[in-house]
């Protein structure tokens, strides 16, 4: 079993290990939606991160303060990909 700290202080039991994504439906299915990335004890991760352990986490969503930072290092990469497709 582990406990998952919300940002808010409260913990949330599971079972088993999950993922972010799963974390995130977990809470609710609008927060699933809005969900970008999720920070485990302060490291931000890929919704397909696994969490095996007791954290503090956060679900990033476009109001969260490291979401501006986030979005651009993924436009940042679809643009590099697109540039190489155009020239190998």
């Amino acid at each position: 079993m582990i406990s998952l700290t919300l940002p808010d202080g409260s913990r949330r039991p599971f079972e088993r290990p999950l993922t972010g994504a799963e974390l995130a439906q977990a809470i609710g299915p609008g927060l699933a939606k809005a969900a970008l990335a999720v920070k485990i004890d302060g490291i931000l991760k890929d919704l397909s991160a696994p969490i095996e352990r007791d954290a503090k986490v956060a679900i990033v969503t476009r109001e969260h303060p490291d979401a501006l930072e986030l979005l651009r290092h993924d436009c940042a990469h679809v643009l590099a990909e697109a540039v190489q497709e155009l020239y190998p």
